[in-house]
């Protein structure tokens, strides 16, 4: 057995953020994109950063389906990063799908494969189905993946401290690992705010006062770990940039470029941030149908007919 380098493939993102804060259009940025559109996300990005489109998805087999096309075609249509809009959509699309599938007929996805949290499990295990699908792409595809998220807030319990809220993602606990766990990076993206007015109270907490919150609509994206959001990087940016954050360039600006093209390894030494990329010539080797991951739910299907661009 004879040790040898690996091969450093393009980056796998999960942005999350709440709605309007750019996510999107940060996706849209990265190399001639295309979104796969669980939602439709794309109506704010600016004409410059305009993607390619597929075909509006309405059931998870279509998504399946658009994803096996991009790969299969991959030599044809020029595509290099693939866009995901939205996980938490997604989320929703799959329990749908469950519950409407399941014969005792539930009521809600908690009821659903005969409960006691097993409706949600299977959702989790559809999300990381769907990882595995996007992960081919990525790893044999060379194709730069962006998963879109919503965000919320969740109680944090540390059996060693103090309770207190964190931004997370919009999904459920199951289906967290494939987008957090199994990425290169979760950017938050937010506004840049400070509070005005906040007044602390005493121990019982008697005399504070909520502050307001103000911005200036500058935008930063956190990709260090933080304990007020999930956010974290494996590139070291942090040691690159100063701190866990990058502020955002206004994208309506004709000059704006990519702020985190830069600081990935990828995309430096593949020529795209201006440095020269040696040119060699590989033999690509064919697409397997061995290359995805079965799914007993979606049959393997030949996807000669191409979804609509």
């Amino acid at each position: 057995m004879l040790l040898q380098k690996e091969k450093r493939r393009p980056p796998f993102i999960t942005l999350v953020g709440e709605p309007g804060t750019g996510k999107t259009t940060m996706g849209c940025m990265f190399p001639s994109a295309v979104v796969l559109r669980l939602e439709d996300g794309v109506e704010a990005v600016p004409d410059r950063f305009k993607p390619e489109l597929m075909e509006k998805i309405e059931t998870t087999e279509q998504l399946d389906q658009q994803l096996r096309w991009l790969h299969g075609k991959r030599r044809e249509h020029g595509i290099k990063t693939v866009i995901i809009d939205s996980a938490t959509r997604l989320e929703s699309m799959i329990e749908a799908e469950i519950v409407a599938n399941d014969p005792n007929n539930p009521q809600s996805i908690n009821q659903a494969c005969g409960g006691f949290g097993a409706g949600v499990k299977a959702v989790g295990n559809r999300q990381a189905y769907f990882r595995k699908l996007l992960g081919v792409l990525n790893e044999k595809g060379d194709f730069t993946v962006i998963i879109i998220a919503h965000s919320t807030t969740e109680l944090v319990e540390p059996p060693d401290g103090d309770n207190y809220t964190r931004h997370t993602l919009r999904l459920s606990k199951h289906s967290m690992a494939p987008w957090v766990d199994d990425v290169d990076m979760v950017g938050f993206i937010q506004l840049h705010r400070y509070v005005r007015g906040a007044k602390e109270g005493n121990d019982k907490g008697i005399g504070a006062k909520a502050g307001k919150a103000k911005s200036d609509g500058t935008r930063i994206i956190v990709f260090g770990p933080r304990a007020g959001n999930v956010s974290k990087n494996r590139f070291s940016l942090e040691h690159k940039v100063g701190d866990d954050y990058l502020e955002l360039p206004d994208p309506n600006k004709p000059d704006t470029q990519n702020a985190l093209m830069p600081l990935i390894p990828y995309f430096v030494e593949n020529g795209y941030c201006g440095a020269q990329k040696e040119e060699k010539s590989v033999d690509e080797p064919e697409l397997l149908q061995d290359d995805f991951p079965a799914d007993e739910n979606v049959p393997v299907e030949d996807l000669d007919d191409e979804p609509a661009i």
